[in-house]
């Protein structure tokens, strides 16, 4: 029952770390979609009245064209107030958002796919050292007899119990014993 509830966590972290992850990659290719002109660009822009509307996030401005309605982002200097006056003068409509502040939870959620294959990569070695150590920790048990066909008919009915003989040695004095090793 152990093993089972150790196999569904396993899975479950794995199909928890992809959708992370995937959810982690789709948001960060969001800002990719629209693209970047230079400063001088957009103020060119502006002074030909070709943007209907703009978001200033910071020093982050993300915008529309009026024809076609195509996107754009660009970055404006900081602390350079003027641009509004000279957006209102040209009729763009102007969205002002606060500056996400970086919290931990914001960390960690950008972090939780690290954290979910760091685990799960623990996870995978601790049961990697756990299949070596069971290779290595072997139980052995001498069977003793005072002669080889007697020894090995015990060895012989050990080993349909799972037993592996690893060794068989006999002394050579008149009272001749014979060991069997046996390991499982």
């Amino acid at each position: 029952m152990n093993q089972v509830i150790k196999t569904v966590a396993f899975w479950v972290l794995i199909v928890l770390s992809a959708v992370l992850m995937w959810k982690v990659v789709q948001t960060g290719g969001s800002g990719g979609k629209v693209p970047e002109i230079a400063f001088s660009t957009f103020m060119q822009s502006v002074d030909r009245s070709d943007i209907v509307e703009v978001v200033i996030s910071g020093t982050d401005v993300y915008g529309k064209y009026r024809n076609g309605n195509s996107g754009f982002r660009t970055r404006i200097p900081a602390n350079y107030p003027a641009i509004f006056d000279h957006l209102r003068e040209h009729n763009a409509s102007i969205v002002v958002r606060e500056t996400a502040t970086t919290t931990w939870p914001t960390y960690l959620l950008n972090l939780s796919p690290l954290i979910l294959f760091g685990a799960l990569w623990f996870v995978m070695i601790r049961g990697m050292q756990r299949a070596s150590r069971k290779r290595v920790r072997f139980i052995y048990e001498a069977v003793t007899a005072p002669d080889i066909h007697t020894a090995l008919e015990k060895a012989n009915e050990m080993s349909r119990e799972g037993w592996r003989a690893v060794s068989i040695s006999a002394g050579n004095s008149s009272s001749t014993m014979v060991v069997v090793l046996m390991e499982k």
